[in-house]
């Protein structure tokens, strides 16, 4: 790629400093842990009823395309409740996903007898961590849905999230106790296990087997299709409650397993409620505000609307006031609306929130995995996380604009006076989601996040007091002053660097050995170890808008603990434990794009075990101490400052690096540590970020003091990036290239 610049524009550059940015490439998931695994045996429950004893069991292996080898593995059914153990052949297989199949006739957990006609069930499962995988109504909805998602190159895991999530809202399961649907049996005795009898009770009804596969095979193939079930199919679902008689299910369960917990017929009632309620939706261009009528996600820790709000109130509209529009995209809200509109248990997100949501998904890629897989985008997303967010447009400068271009989502996020608030745009063509702002009269879409409370146990929920606005103040004047780039409209807070869309390469700012994180604006010194790595050579202190990590001496239990403090700064940052150091088991962690926790043998590489000679700066070596969980390790609460530091590492939640005040790291030219695997993941420690290490060429290059042209390894230039085909790098500063470029 070469960069082409007019002489003028060359001379215009020359005077002008510009502030380049950095990015790096993700992981690209969906199938790149195909390698081989060990594994002795699969074991588990193959439940409609249970199986017959003796009924044939099988395991196929899956290749890195998701398709069955010419290996398989048989095992059988040993006894009344569908147990079955296979042994697998050699102890290997060709990649940790795996189909398992059973056909045979099963006990009628109705009737009480067995069929007499066979069933199959499918179940498709990631084994690499695990031996048991049950085969049940559940895993056979969702297997058609999930290989179909895993070819076209969705993360295996997300796949598995994705379908499970819309099995369960088909057919009215609000929660699975934290479980896939292969760990759930029909006789587990967890709450999630005794919703899976009472989904298989109503599937069976007074069924034949037959009836039950071709019931099974037309929710799976909508499952596939569209996520939802039709009119027709959930009449069919209820129809199972037709003559039900429950003493005789109550005989047949405990005929099965005497300690099973039975379902009333009004939890199987229930269940047909919900499933009505998740299918059947108001018409006319208004779903209305009931939770059950939308698809949700869970991204993170935090639970989403899974498309837009679109509910008939004063103060929204559909684009172009089409009912057609608002079917596709939801409705438009002004910020006074959009504040009170969402429904019971869920509100406007924050922008904090919105970061918070960013972040997880990888800000420099959020933009194509946010997006849906629509031809409404003019470029599609991948929607990797089931966000599946669409171009809706919205009304400003007193005209619809932009459907098909951008979508624009309000937050709750004042911006510096009474008349603006703040959004996120997601455009078609960017790759991260800025923020931005207007006037909150204009028109934008919505959604909603469900309620959570913080560790201050501080619920984050709108006012209930808001009043909607009437009509006459939901369209914008068209005298309203708005900044003619609305590009470039920022809240005062941003720190996202401006640059040409053609320099792009991603938040972030270096000046120097100072790198600026585009999150929160924090500077974070930086040096390079004799082995070419960049280490920060300050602790992390990033809060995520005050909701993460402590600053030494907070009251823990405290109001807001994770509020701002000075003893987060002079390079201490904050302690945090694992699971939020990591950002649940992330190797880049909280640290910045571009960086990443480092590992065991990354620290290992700059510190040695024993005293030797130093190899970092002595501002390296901070002592920021720690908060103190372990009774064994008195005393506890915030201790040591000054005297020891404890940081984490990525490997696992057991293994952190320590300095102690006796290691001399401050003090004299010889420096030892400790590198020791008996931490608690609950423990509070220290992060330090490293800089990422990619590929250029057939070179490796890191992303703070180098980066990558046409294959090619260039350091940067006073921090800055530019373009070696027509620049060159003197004393720090960028200049032409004075040599013709066809005399080199």
């Amino acid at each position: 790629m070469r960069r082409q610049f007019s002489k003028i524009v060359l001379a215009a550059a020359f005077g002008l400093a510009l502030a380049f940015t950095f990015s790096c490439s993700g992981d690209g998931g969906g199938g790149s842990d195909h390698g081989s695994i060990k594994k002795d045996k699969i074991e588990g429950f193959a439940q409609k009823g249970p199986f017959a004893q003796g009924t044939t069991v099988k395991v196929y292996e899956l290749d890195a395309n998701y398709e069955k080898t010419k290996n398989s593995f048989d095992g059988v059914i040993t006894d009344s409740k569908g147990n079955f153990e296979i042994k697998i052949k050699n102890g290997k297989l060709a990649s940790q996903y795996v189909i398992l199949e059973v056909s045979g006739k099963y006990a009628n957990e109705v009737s009480g007898s067995q069929t007499s006609a066979p069933i199959t069930l499918n179940a498709v499962a990631d084994v690499l961590n695990k031996n048991s995988v049950n085969i049940n109504v559940l895993t056979h909805l969702e297997y058609s849905k999930v290989l179909k998602l895993a070819k076209s190159g969705t993360d295996f895991e997300k796949a598995k999230e994705e379908t499970q999530r819309e099995v369960f809202n088909a057919l009215g399961i609000s929660e699975s106790g934290g479980k896939n649907s292969e760990d759930i049996s029909l006789f587990g005795g967890s709450p999630s296990d005794s919703v899976l009898l009472a989904v298989s009770v109503l599937l069976q009804g007074n069924r034949s087997a037959e009836e039950v596969s071709s019931l099974l095979s037309t929710i799976g193939s909508e499952i596939k299709d569209n996520g939802i079930l039709s009119s027709s199919v959930k009449a069919e679902v209820s129809d199972g409650l037709a003559n039900m008689d429950m003493n005789k299910v109550r005989e047949s369960i405990l005929s099965l397993d005497p300690s099973a917990k039975i379902p009333s017929l009004e939890d199987i009632k229930n269940i047909v409620v919900k499933i009505d309620s998740a299918t059947t939706l108001p018409s006319g261009g208004d779903k209305g505000n009931n939770i059950a009528n939308y698809r949700t996600v869970k991204i993170g820790n935090h639970t989403w609307m899974a498309e837009n709000l679109n509910y008939n109130v004063a103060g929204s509209r559909c684009y172009n006031d089409s009912i057609a529009n608002c079917d596709i995209y939801g409705r438009l809200y002004n910020w006074a609306t959009a504040m009170v509109v969402c429904p019971s248990g869920w509100h406007l997100p924050t922008d904090a929130e919105w970061a918070t949501l960013i972040n997880f998904v990888g800000d420099t890629t959020a933009v194509a995995k946010l997006k849906a897989n629509s031809n409404l985008w003019l470029i599609k997303g991948t929607d990797e996380y089931g966000f599946s967010a669409l171009p809706g447009g919205g009304y400003d400068y007193g005209n619809f604009l932009d459907i098909g271009t951008y979508g624009k989502w309000w937050t709750a996020t004042e911006l510096g006076s009474d008349s603006y608030a703040m959004l996120r745009p997601i455009y078609y063509s960017n790759k991260y989601v800025y923020q931005d702002s207007s006037l909150k009269t204009s028109l934008f879409s919505v959604r909603c996040v469900q309620n959570y409370t913080l560790p201050s146990s501080s619920s984050i929920v709108p006012s209930s007091s808001s009043i909607v606005p009437s009509d006459s103040s939901i369209v914008p004047s068209s005298s309203s002053i708005v900044p003619s780039d609305t590009s470039s409209v920022r809240s005062s807070s941003s720190v996202f660097i401006v640059v040409p869309s053609s320099e792009s390469r991603g938040p972030g700012q270096i000046e120097g050995n100072v790198f600026t994180d585009p999150r929160d604006g924090n500077k974070y010194k930086f040096e390079v170890a004799p082995d070419g790595k960049v280490w920060m050579t300050e602790n992390l202190n990033y809060s995520r808008g005050n909701t993460l990590g402590y600053c030494y001496g907070v009251d823990m239990d405290g109001a807001n603990p994770h509020r701002d403090s000075t003893s987060c700064g002079n390079g201490y940052g904050r302690v945090y434990e694992w699971a939020t150091a990591t950002d649940n088991r992330s190797r880049a962690g909280l640290c910045p794009s571009g960086w990443r926790i480092p590992s065991t043998a990354e620290w290992s590489s700059i510190l040695s075990i024993g005293a030797v000679a130093r190899k970092m700066s002595i501002d390296f070596y901070i002592y920021p101490g720690h908060y103190n969980i372990n009774p064994d390790w008195p005393p506890l609460g915030w201790v040591e400052r000054d005297k020891n530091g404890f940081y984490w590492t990525s490997n696992a939640s057991n293994y952190f690096v320590g300095f102690w005040e006796g290691n001399y790291c401050k003090t004299d030219n010889l420096c030892d540590s400790k590198i020791q695997d008996d931490a608690a993941a609950l423990e509070y420690y220290s992060v330090r970020c490293i800089a990422d290490d990619l590929a250029c060429g057939t070179s490796k290059y890191n992303t703070v003091t180098q980066f990558c042209e046409d294959g090619k390894v260039y350091d940067r230039c006073g921090g800055k990036t530019y373009d070696p085909e027509d620049e060159r790098c003197v004393d720090g500063l960028v200049t032409f290239q004075l040599i013709p470029t066809n005399s080199r």
